[in-house]
């Protein structure tokens, strides 16, 4: 994934492209590290947009209940005209 080479980046040599062997040659606890700092990434990830794609789409529904707020409280007359559509 993108976190895994992210988190990488830092103990691999800077001075030359990564080769599987440089990660081959990275103690366990590096490893362990990286893993569990992508784990974290991904699961932040998959939280924020999980509500997006689950049953009932209850965090489009709060975007949209966001969206009406906001055009109701800047333009009154847009939200008007859009609520008797």
């Amino acid at each position: 994934t993108p976190f895994f080479a992210v988190f990488l980046a830092s103990p691999l040599p800077q001075d030359r492209p990564h080769q599987a062997e440089d990660v081959e040659a990275l103690p366990a606890y590096a490893l362990a590290q990286v893993e569990a700092d992508s784990f974290w990434c991904l699961s932040k990830l998959l939280d924020s947009i999980q509500d997006h794609y689950t049953f009932a789409q209850p965090g489009i529904q709060r975007m949209v209940f966001k969206l009406k707020e906001l055009v109701a409280r800047i333009d009154a007359k847009l939200y008007a005209h859009l609520q008797e559509q």
